[in-house]
């Protein structure tokens, strides 16, 4: 009996510990990545300027910045149709994965991150961002479908 009453006051005082950790800012970082999954860049990159603001947040968010810039300085060029590198992006992809590093030194993937960019700022040409896992898996899905169709005299 006293064991169970104490799992229950222990169980809801983490929930509340649980529910007091999500900030703003963390609402703004996970918003941001959200956009981003999407390809929102506008939306995810206002979420994650705010994000970045809260020294909590900053590191994910400005390495989160820095990898959209990325993307959309060296890697875009014909990874949809119509869309184009956007030289002006580049700097800023730069300066915010430095930001991240600067936030939090140990961050690994940051590192790597700025190293990535790096190596595109030196480099003559980059190749486009492959695609994700899940936009190969959807083509895979659009081309078995085709494939039926014709197959079927479509």
């Amino acid at each position: 009996m006293m064991s169970t009453r104490f799992t229950g006051v222990l169980t809801v005082a983490l929930a509340a510990v649980s529910l007091s950790a999500q900030t703003p800012a963390r609402d703004a970082l996970n918003q941001g990545r959200t956009f981003w999954d999407q390809r929102l860049s506008k939306s995810a990159i206002a979420a994650l300027e705010a994000a970045a603001r809260d020294r909590l947040t900053a590191a994910e968010a400005h390495e989160l910045l820095g990898r959209i810039y990325t993307f959309k300085g060296w890697q875009q060029e014909s990874a949809f149709p119509g869309w184009h590198d956007e030289p002006s992006y580049r700097e800023r992809a730069l300066a915010e994965l430095k930001a991240a590093v600067a936030a939090d030194p140990a961050r690994a993937s940051a590192k790597d991150a700025l190293q990535t960019a790096a190596g595109f700022a030196a480099a003559e040409k980059v190749d486009p961002a492959p695609p994700r896992d899940e936009i190969k898996a959807l083509d895979a899905k659009l081309e078995a479908f085709r494939a039926c169709r014709v197959g079927a005299g479509g």
